[in-house]
Formats: C-alpha cells, structure tokens, sequence
C-alpha cells in the first residue's frame, strides 16, 4: 500500500540566491556580448557603405561632373564619413540617427542620405533645422521610398519648397512604412507661388495607407491647398494627427479637415 504525503510535509528545494543571481548575470552578460557583436558586425557593413559612398562623391567631384576642388571634394568625404560614423555610435542598436551637430550642404547631404538608405537598422531620422533647400528635398525623398525600416521623419524648419514637396509626395506614393512625417515650417508653396508641390502632397495622400502623423504647421498651404487637402482626406484613413495651423485656411476648410481626422480615429 502507497504512502501518501502531504505536500507540506514534502522537503523543499532551495536554490542559493547567490547561484540565482550567478545564472543571471551569465545570461545577461551572453545576451549583451551577442548584442555588442551584432551592432559591431552592423557598424562594420555601415562603415564600407559610408567610405563607398563617400568615395564615389569625391571621385564625381575630381573628374569634373561637378566642379569642384579637391579639397573640397575631400572635405566631403571626411566630414560626411567621419560623421556618420559618429553618429553610428551614438544610436547604434537604437535605429535613430539624428543630423544634428553638422553643418549641412548639398554635397553632405547627398552622400549622407546615400549611406542612411542603406542602413537597414535606421527607424527614425531627425533633419530639423539644418537649412535643407530644395536641392536637398530629392536626396531625401529617394532615401526614404523604400527603406524598409524608417517610421519616423522630422525635416522642420528647413527651406523645403515645391521642388522638394513633389519629390516627398512621389516617395509617399510608393513607401509603405513610414508613419510619422513633419514638414512644419517650410515653405512647401515657395510662398504661395507654386502649388504644384502641395497638389501632389495631397495626391499622395489619398494613396498613401501607412501615414498615421502628419505636420504641416505653417507651410503655405492657403484656401487652394487648404481644400486639396480636405479633399484629399476623403479617401485617406490612416491619419489620425494632422496639424495644419497657421496656413490662412478658412473656418470652413479647417473644420471639414478636423473632422474628417476625426473620423478616421474611431
């Protein structure tokens, strides 16, 4: 005949908490040497990609397919690669980059959106404030298209105008990713001169199913884009913040946009 026993008369198994914490701190510390290899392999890749990139723009700059000396094409190369890398370290593993802290021109710009559409880890992109023309704008339109990764975009206060707009609006035609987009403060219209930009943002828009945030504070929008817009907004249902103010938009356009972003958040 079996014995039975009650379960609190059953020894109890003890683990020394120092054994506890000694398998932690092992598997931790497994888990962070993986993590510092990976990011290691990842800054290896990004680092050819940057010399390579960097290298082509130098050697454009020299044969004469812009004009240019050679210092400055070598100032390029080592003020853009050198960067990068710099930032690299910063975000590594975060999969934020961040243009801050560097003076940006045509050339620095070109060769870093032509690393950044290659860095596959890259899930948000700060470019606020960094003087961006519209010789600028395609360079990052063409980054962002198809990165595969990239959910975040801030381009405020530049002088992105409808050059640059229509070249955002052709990326957002075709990026299926990319949920977070601010435009604040530039001048998408070239002040009110040029709409072509504002009508293909707008276009763009009706297509687009990923974009959730849209800033466009202040961008020179007025009454003709204002309507565009609203239009626009019929056939979207993703965007669920949309800031607008300060674009000379009547009280009827402005209530017609709100309430359709309402819509969409239920």
């Amino acid at each position: 005949m079996a014995t039975v026993v009650a379960a609190e008369e059953l020894p109890t198994l003890r683990v020394p908490p120092k054994l506890i914490e000694g398998r932690q701190q092992d598997l931790e510390s497994k888990e962070t040497q993986q993590r510092v290899q990976l990011m290691e392999q990842h800054k290896q890749t990004m680092n050819k990609i940057a010399f390579d990139a960097a290298t082509e723009e130098f050697r454009r700059r020299k044969v004469g397919e812009e004009r240019g000396t050679d210092e400055q094409a070598a100032e390029t190369f080592g003020s853009v690669q050198s960067f990068y890398l710099q930032m690299l370290d910063g975000n590594l593993g975060r999969g934020e980059s961040s243009a801050t802290g560097i003076k940006m021109n045509s050339e620095r710009c070109k060769v870093l959106c032509r690393i950044l559409e290659q860095d596959k880890t890259l899930t948000s992109l700060h470019m606020a404030r960094q003087d961006l023309g519209d010789e600028e704008g395609p360079n990052i339109a063409r980054m962002f298209k198809h990165h595969p990764k990239l959910i975040k975009l801030e381009l405020e206060a530049n002088r992105l105008g409808a050059k640059s707009c229509r070249a955002i609006a052709d990326a957002l035609q075709v990026n299926t990713c990319l949920t977070h987009l601010s435009l604040d403060d530039n001048p998408l219209s070239d002040n009110n001169r040029d709409y072509s930009g504002v009508e293909a943002l707008c276009e763009a828009i009706k297509r687009n199913r990923t974009l959730q945030v849209l800033s466009l504070f202040r961008v020179g929008f007025g009454e003709t884009g204002g309507k565009s817009l609203a239009r626009a907004l019929k056939s979207n249902s993703t965007i669920i913040v949309l800031d607008i103010g300060e674009n000379q938009l009547s009280p009827q356009v402005h209530q017609a946009i709100a309430e359709k972003v309402k819509l969409n958040r239920l």
